[in-house]
């Protein structure tokens, strides 16, 4: 190897890699290597032992089974020992993994030890839990989940993973399998630890209710019971549950087959009896003892019933209840047996009348609002009870849609210390987080709610500022992209994000979910690798009814030729879910997907002016504002916007706001359309109606009019903000000629603000702003602004000389080399992918431009900037792979 090192061509160094996959190695394990290595790790200082190297070693040299230490933890030790990364080793081991299992290398509790290891990152999990259970039986899967509760193991992730796994398996065995397991679950109860006792009743319960209502349907499974079978698994059922008995369906349905049985089976011992022995009386008697004890839980579980009735009419019931009993319910069975009229005699009337609310409130609330519960029509009991629920959830609708606009507003509220928000919020999230929450409980809280925004005369204007009016919109359903083929798409996709990729074998079809946070607008694209296909995209939002929405559907899609785009914006968050249908296909599908999402857009500039006129009356010492105070507040802030819209503020007032134009990387149009959508005064179009469609995209020619006239000052107004830095750049990366003297630059360095100058008067009294960046979008004023404050980067850019000619060809040897080197190495990766998309990004800033025209067009031709390719200049990850690079060029 050292020899190597000696020949020029670097392609003829050898590495480990091409030593050991040539080399048998005999009479020697691999702790032994590995310790014989470290002896004489100096020698081979210049060839570093990777990952790659050792698990090359470990497939062939793999720990035998009868070993002490769990291999699992030997590997671990091996990477420490190593200085490797044992993240990296897991990412390539899987396969190993894979065919160890399949060959029972391996006992559970190891296994389990390596899930625990992995269990924070989802995907790897997901990988080695899929090769997992690919090889093991149904008996080992149910091991696997009774060793983990015992080590309090099983977090969201293994959640995820294990348990509709071991529901599908387990369906489809036969039932005295599942009563099996299901005794087993029961007996380990004991030896889980009690603080997570009640994680694993949880666990199980979803287990046990999809397996008995699955099977429901077909009851020659569970008639394979033997009536002590039974009798275990109603047992189990029942000792193993968090909930109450009527809220348990699966147990439900089990009662009355389990009569049938004792049926069944006291006929059989009767007539034993009868033949067999002469004291009749005496067996009769035992067998009815015998089933005494179910006799009485039924009696128990019918007043029980009655119980949940009378909970359900006071609205003490949890809220998931009433949802529930939209559907068939055995609840409903016990409204006969009990007495409504006096149900509600006891009880406070008022909480059955829908919270009061102003008509603001009722406006921005797209749905209608509901009645007050009718508690008095109650002849008909059943009628009753269906309208009841009814009623109940008509009021749960316009709750969600209210919590789910108010909720950024209160929020809002509480980062402004305003008294009582910060309680106000976490009840609100209580509402979407806490199973048991009430509904009487829910309905004080919205009321209180309601209360906290009374002060508030322009809350349809301050919704429409932070865009949480509108629940959930489409804004693509999915296009394909005829412009561009999929290659650069893909090739992009590929060094960007490589563990996007789904692959869809032969006749199959596959479900893929991405988690969508709240208040998001998502972007998401698919294409393929070789065919077209059948897909189906749909979201399905977090909440109690977990609404599906269908983005997109079709068949034989072209996205092996073009790429297909879609786009939404959710208030709630959720699953975006891709299903990809292979089946009529003969051969496997490769899909690739890329998933854009950032926060809904809100004003900056309406935050920016609030908070100009916040910190001029309150500045830090802000504690228990009212409601009353911040009224106050926005009644001034709305004036100073309206003022703006009109032209009439001058350049003096507007100066605390010039640093919101160079601090935010504002969208003038966007901002523009969103403060004229939100106001409410005369002038500005007052109907709703037509702001509306201005929002969808339909023009209306004198709102368009008067937008493009306020962009135009607010345009010239945002260069004026950027003068400064625009020419410090130029200064300090040097990128104009030396002599020159151009009188575009000499006037932009006297230009000195007329502060008497008004809005409407800046486009004449500023034109030179306008002939000279005119080609400059808020996104490239913003690059300039970042370069300035990252320096250092493109000085050490410079340094590399990356961008001659030569410099060119050494990038892109060095941007293929490393990106096959990086494959499998997410940081590394991530690192690459941000110095290539700064090196595209700062081009104009390391070669001098002829002119200023020059240098303002060369800048203009960058595309595609947003705020995320932005960041990828300031990260000081990118410091270090820049200054890794400059060494490795001046090599």
């Amino acid at each position: 190897m050292q020899a190597s090192k000696l020949i020029n061509d670097v392609h003829l160094h050898l590495q480990w890699i091409d030593i050991i996959s040539k080399v048998k190695i005999n009479n020697l394990s691999l702790d032994q290597f590995i310790q014989a290595f470290q002896n004489n790790k100096e020698a081979f200082k210049e060839f570093p032992f990777n990952t790659s190297v050792l698990i090359n070693l470990v497939q062939r040299m793999h720990p035998p089974k009868n070993a002490k230490e769990s291999p699992f933890i030997t590997f671990v030790r091996w990477n420490h020992t190593l200085n490797l990364d044992p993240t990296l080793f897991f990412e390539q081991f899987h396969s190993i993994f894979s065919h160890g299992v399949k060959n029972q290398w391996y006992e559970t509790k190891d296994i389990a030890e390596l899930f625990t290891r992995i269990k924070s990152q989802d995907q790897l999990f997901g990988q080695y839990f899929y090769n997992y259970s690919s090889n093991v039986n149904t008996d080992d899967l149910w091991d696997m989940f009774l060793h983990l509760s015992k080590i309090d193991a099983i977090d969201k992730v293994v959640q995820k993973h294990l348990i509709p796994t071991i529901i599908e398996r387990t369906v489809s065995v036969n039932a005295t399998a599942f009563q099996r397991h299901a005794k087993l679950a029961k007996n380990s109860l004991g030896e889980i630890k009690p603080d997570y006792q009640s994680h694993f009743i949880n666990l199980f319960e979803k287990i046990f209710d999809a397996c008995i209502l699955k099977w429901i349907t077909n009851r020659q499974y569970l008639y394979q019971l033997t009536r002590n079978e039974y009798i275990d698994l109603l047992q189990a059922g029942l000792q193993l549950s968090s909930t109450d008995l009527l809220e348990r369906r699966s147990c439900l349905f089990l009662i009355p087959m389990n009569a049938n049985k004792f049926i069944e089976i006291d006929h059989h011992e009767i007539n034993n009896v009868t033949n067999n022995d002469q004291n009749i009386d005496h067996e009769l008697n035992n067998a009815i003892n015998n089933d005494q004890n179910i006799a009485r839980e039924i009696h128990n579980f019918i007043e029980n019933g009655k119980e949940i009735v009378h909970e359900i009419l006071r609205l003490q019931s949890k809220c998931s209840l009433y949802r529930e009993l939209l559907s068939d319910s055995i609840v409903r069975c016990f409204v006969p047996l009990v007495d409504v009229y006096r149900a509600f005699q006891a009880v406070d009337r008022q909480q059955y009348e829908f919270p009061l609310t102003k008509p603001n409130i009722d406006n921005i609330v797209a749905l209608p609002k509901p009645k007050n519960l009718d508690i008095v029509n109650t002849k008909s009991k059943q009628e009753f009870f269906d309208q009841f629920i009814k009623q109940i959830n008509e009021w749960f609708n316009w709750f969600d849609q209210f919590i789910d606009i108010f909720q950024p507003i209160i929020d809002w509220l509480k980062a402004h210390n305003v008294t009582g928000s910060s309680q106000l919020l976490i009840d609100l999230l209580r509402i979407r987080d806490d199973p048991k929450m009430t509904l009487i409980e829910m309905r004080s809280i919205i009321a209180g709610t309601l209360k906290s925004l009374q002060p508030f005369k322009d809350l349809a204007r301050l919704c429409q500022l932070f865009n949480c009016i509108i629940p959930f919109q489409i804004l693509d359903q999915g296009s394909l992209d005829y412009r561009n083929n999929t290659v650069n798409f893909l090739t992009e996709l590929k060094r960007f994000q490589p563990n996007n990729k789904l692959v869809i074998e032969a006749y199959k079809t596959r479900e893929h979910s991405i988690s969508i946070d709240d208040r998001q607008q998502v972007q998401w694209s698919l294409v393929s690798g070789n065919y077209p296909c059948n897909i189906t995209v749909e979201f399905r939002s977090y909440g109690a009814d977990n609404r599906y929405i269908q983005l997109f559907q079709k068949e034989n899609v072209a996205i092996n030729k073009y790429v297909l785009h879609g786009q939404f914006e959710t208030q709630r968050g959720g699953q975006l879910i891709i299903i990809i249908d292979n089946q009529a296909n003969p051969y496997p599908i490769t899909i690739w997907y890329r998933i854009k999402s950032g926060s809904l857009s809100t004003c900056h500039l309406f935050h920016g002016i609030f908070d100009i006129y916040f910190n001029k009356y309150y500045g830090q010492s802000s504690e228990n504002l009212g409601e009353e105070d911040l009224s106050r507040l926005l009644d001034e802030v709305f004036d100073f916007i309206n003022k703006l819209l009109n032209g009439d503020l001058s350049l003096r007032a507007m100066t605390e706001l010039r640093a919101v134009f160079y601090d935010k990387n504002i969208n003038i149009r966007d901002e523009v359309k969103k403060l004229f959508i939100s106001s409410s005064n005369e002038k500005n179009y007052k109907s709703f109606n037509m702001l509306a469609n201005l929002v969808q995209g339909q023009k209306n020619q004198p709102i368009e009019r008067e937008i493009e006239q306020v962009c135009e000052w607010l345009q010239v107004y945002q260069y004026y903000s950027h003068t400064n830095v625009i020419i410090q750049c130029i200064e300090k990366f040097d990128l104009l000629p030396s002599d020159n003297q151009e009188e575009k630059i000499v006037h932009l360095k006297r230009l000195s603000g007329n502060e008497n100058c008004s809005l409407k008067d800046i486009t004449q009294a500023y034109r030179i702003l306008q002939e000279c960046f005119r080609a400059l979008t808020h996104q490239h004023l913003q690059l300039i602004k970042i370069v300035v404050e990252c320096s250092n980067v493109i000085e050490m850019m410079k340094k590399a000389d990356l961008y001659s000619e030569q410099g060119r060809l050494r990038f892109q040897e060095l941007r293929d080399n490393l990106t096959t080197q990086f494959q499998l190495q997410e940081l590394n990766n991530m690192i690459l992918n941000s110095w290539i998309i700064t090196y595209a990004l700062i081009e104009p800033f390391v070669d001098k431009a002829k002119s200023l025209d020059d240098f303002v067009e060369r800048v203009s031709q960058i595309k595609n900037l947003e705020g995320s390719s932005l960041n990828h200049i300031k990260g000081t990850l990118l410091l270090q792979v820049v200054l890794s690079i400059d060494t490795a060029v001046d090599r």
